[in-house]
């Protein structure tokens, strides 16, 4: 279900992901915590096609950045290309 500010909220559908991705040993971000905080301050999908405004990339990147998992894979990376 969508909300007005395009926030969809199904645990059943993020825990889904979840396991898809602890089943592949994929890190996984449930970045739905910090969309919800954030509905209602700025738009952070545009209406006519659902993808990220400037303010819902950013929302989605301190996410990503919190997530230890996901930041020790983004630092292993860089290192890689040094």
């Amino acid at each position: 279900r969508r909300s007005p500010h395009g926030v969809t909220d199904s645990k059943a559908y993020r825990a889904l992901l979840g396991g898809y991705a602890a089943q592949r040993s994929l890190p996984f971000v449930d970045a739905f915590p910090r969309f919800r905080a954030a509905v209602g301050k700025e738009p952070l999908f545009y209406n006519w096609d659902g993808h990220f405004t400037p303010d819902g990339q950013r929302v989605l990147a301190e996410a990503l950045l919190e997530n230890l998992s996901f930041r020790a894979l983004v630092d292993g990376l860089a290192e890689e290309n040094l």
